[in-house]
């Protein structure tokens, strides 16, 4: 059976053209998407509530622990890689700096410019930066 293409040009285009197995990669990329999530979540809000660090150091320190849980759980469960780690695992990272640079500027301005709570502008933040990550780890990372 061929190997159906890695980078599709659109995603619901791969989705009709794997019969719906394009579906089971979204699953497990939230799974471990989530996994991370909660690790990014854990360490921005304990730092944000415990500590007197700025919400965007915080949110830098849980993106950089929640890389570790998604780079780690991607690579071997969701696009299940085998050989070439390395240069998806730098494709990734780029990926993640990319989402966070968009989230990090998302967080500054809902905090600055529309006086949101930094606690919801930290977890609308992060809904940014998976919406973000997916797209373009789909797309071109893996």
């Amino acid at each position: 059976m061929a190997e159906p293409p890695r980078a599709p040009h659109h995603l619901a285009a791969s989705i009709r053209a794997r019969g719906g197995s394009e579906w089971h990669l979204i699953l497990r990329y939230l799974l471990i998407g989530a996994m991370a999530t909660l690790v990014h979540t854990a360490v921005s809000v304990s730092l944000l509530l415990l500590t007197p660090i700025s919400p965007l150091y915080g949110h830098v320190a849980g993106f950089l622990a929640g890389f570790v849980v998604a780079a780690t759980g991607h690579a071997r469960y969701t696009f299940k890689l085998e050989t070439g780690q390395g240069a998806a695992i730098a494709r990734f990272f780029l990926v993640a700096l990319a989402a966070l640079i968009i989230s990090e500027a998302a967080l500054a301005h809902l905090i600055g410019a529309w006086g949101v709570a930094p606690l919801n502008a930290q977890l609308a933040a992060i809904g940014v930066s998976v919406a973000c990550s997916f797209t373009l780890a789909r797309l071109w990372a893996f």
